[in-house]
């Protein structure tokens, strides 16, 4: 139903911003 994509939706959304903050932690810790 909606809810389960409403769900799916938020977890893929937190998914991408958590693989997004580490890839720019990697980055920034590269530049040093």
């Amino acid at each position: 139903g909606s809810t389960y994509d409403i769900g799916f939706q938020f977890l893929k959304a937190a998914l991408i911003r958590t693989s997004t903050m580490v890839e720019m932690n990697i980055y920034l810790k590269d530049q040093k």
